[in-house]
């Protein structure tokens, strides 16, 4: 019963998008400072309903089988998930434009998972238990301190990760100080591993709801940050696991979010560079599980039925994960993907090697990766973008 329901949601959560074969033209602008593809050639890409407009909304698709974007917002939400954006979603000559780091960053993991290059398979499950011993985390008087709190979910996830054939290490087993970068260094004595921080919010008392972080890539501002800082753009060890990291951190918050069961408690998917993401070396998260500092989210977290279910849904996530990393996906071969700037044609002759560069008119790299036997397949990125 549960494998059918898992199918079910998977199958929600991947659009399975599978690019037309032949020449593809991505056509590239400069605004802002940065590049943009139109939304246009987003969905024809990715074989999804033509964008509908209607003021600031872009809609491609409808549900869980679906994009939605905001003009002028660093927000979508993409198969039902919610995602704080790298780069607001602007607008050129009437089209709206997605930022090309988001199209790297977010959409091709998300659309195209078995194209994520490394964590294909784990056997692990590092749980990390946030806060303790002499760091209590979040309190307040609505609640169980933050670093009880974690650890009473930690114990509950650990037994139904095993049962579902994992093998589960946690970060601490009692109540005890463990310095951040030993927390993210646990995960690296175990290659086929990822890593899951738990944690708990606090902020202003009317402040409600669920939200889980990847690791912000090199060159974005963390969801908190209005704009970018020299610092941004440094790439971290965590970083070679981008796609696997939002690929991870959708899977878990969209049960997460199903947990609590109400849109308006969904704070999505956000950005951040916390040491414990950063100075991970395997796919990595951090959850924060609701507000310890609102009497209804604290009187909630502290129920232990309710972090048992809690544990419950971060399980599914994760199978969730496991399922889509497994997704099987067969590609026309021969397809070319070529980078153009201002809607410039360039036509680039068919290679047979992997990974190659070659630079168009304009000085635009493009690589081409070689994926199985007889298989030719061009990423649409440039290598720095991974």
């Amino acid at each position: 019963m549960w494998v059918t329901t898992l199918q079910a949601a998977v199958a929600g959560l991947y659009l399975g998008a599978v690019p037309a074969p032949g020449t593809w033209n991505w056509n590239l602008f400069e605004l802002e400072g940065r590049d943009y593809v139109s939304v246009d050639q987003v969905a024809e890409f990715y074989r999804l309903p033509q964008p509908a407009r209607s003021g600031d909304s872009v809609k491609l698709g409808t549900g869980d089988k679906g994009v939605e974007l905001w003009v002028s917002r660093k927000e979508a939400v993409v198969n039902g998930v919610r995602f704080s954006l790298c780069f607001p979603v602007t607008e050129h000559r009437g089209q709206p434009m997605l930022s090309r780091k988001d199209l790297v960053k977010v959409f091709e993991p998300l659309m195209r998972p078995e194209r994520i290059p490394f964590g294909k398979a784990f056997k692990t499950v590092v749980i990390d238990a946030g806060h303790g011993g002499g760091d209590r985390g979040a309190r307040s008087r609505w609640s169980t301190e933050e670093a009880q709190l974690t650890l009473s979910v930690a114990k509950r996830l650990r037994p139904l990760l095993e049962a579902a054939g994992f093998k589960v290490v946690m970060t601490r087993i009692r109540d005890e100080f463990k310095e951040l970068a030993d927390r993210a260094a646990v995960a690296e004595n175990y290659e086929n591993s990822i890593f899951v921080s738990l944690h708990f919010n606090s902020g202003d008392s009317a402040a409600r709801g669920v939200e889980t972080y990847a690791l912000a890539p090199a060159g974005s501002p963390s969801t908190a940050s209005e704009r970018l800082r020299m610092s941004d753009f440094q790439s971290f060890a965590g970083n070679a696991n981008d796609g696997n990291n939002v690929l991870l951190a959708a899977a878990v918050h969209r049960r997460m979010s199903q947990l609590w069961g109400n849109a308006k408690l969904d704070r999505g998917v956000k950005r951040a560079r916390f040491v414990v993401l950063y100075q991970c070396k395997r796919p990595s998260i951090l959850i924060e599980g609701g507000f310890v500092s609102n009497p209804e989210d604290g009187k909630l977290i502290s129920n232990p039925d309710f972090q048992l279910r809690m544990a419950e849904h971060i399980k599914l996530g994760i199978l969730d994960y496991q399922s889509l990393l497994n997704e099987g996906v067969q590609y026309e071969p021969g397809m070319m993907i070529v980078m153009n700037r201002e809607a410039e044609a360039v036509e680039v002759p068919m290679v047979e090697t992997s990974p190659t560069a070659m630079i168009p008119r304009g000085g635009l790299p493009i690589t081409t990766v070689a994926i199985g036997t007889n298989i030719l397949d061009v990423t649409p990125f440039r290598p720095v973008d991974f």
